[in-house]
């Protein structure tokens, strides 16, 4: 059984963050993976929408690279970029 740290914490509320756990710990366990076809169908709804990368900016974009990385592929630094 999964030991609770309860210092500073009351025994009601480790009992319960005890029980969420062991809750979330049932559902993993219990885990099945969709059959390929479903998986396939899911991507074939996605596809549209995921091909341009609009909801990864941070893969797509040099926006969100830090200062390092910026000056190391000699890109314009976060003042300098357009808003």
């Amino acid at each position: 059984m999964t030991k609770v740290c309860t210092h500073g914490r009351d025994k009601k509320l480790a009992t319960r963050m005890l029980e969420e756990s062991l809750r979330r710990l049932q559902i993993a366990v219990d885990f099945k993976p969709p059959a390929a076809a479903e998986m396939q169908s899911l991507r074939d709804q996605c596809r549209v929408v995921v091909a341009d990368g609009r909801y990864e900016l941070f893969k797509m974009t040099t926006k969100y690279d830090g200062k390092v990385g910026r000056e190391q592929h000699h890109f314009p630094t976060t003042q300098e970029l357009p808003l």
